[in-house]
């Protein structure tokens, strides 16, 4: 999980604890979304890359502070 491992450097002593899914719905029913139509107009999809979720948790724990109890 690349968000343990940045956070492994970024915040050492930090755990991620894994939550149940709070969603109502089954987990697979009969809505098959497509999401095709933006790709069609030249997106391209990526995947978060190690940097972007060093950068993300940088700016969590610069904003964090005020809410830590």
């Amino acid at each position: 999980m690349v968000v343990m491992l940045v956070l492994r450097d970024a915040a050492p002593g930090t755990q991620v604890v894994s939550i149940p899914n709070p969603r109502v719905e089954a987990e697979e029913h009969y809505y098959n979304a497509k999401h095709s139509k933006l790709q069609e107009l030249g997106l391209e999809p990526h995947l978060l890359g190690d940097n972007m979720v060093e950068s993300l948790m940088s700016f969590a724990l610069e904003v964090r502070a005020p809410f830590v109890m």
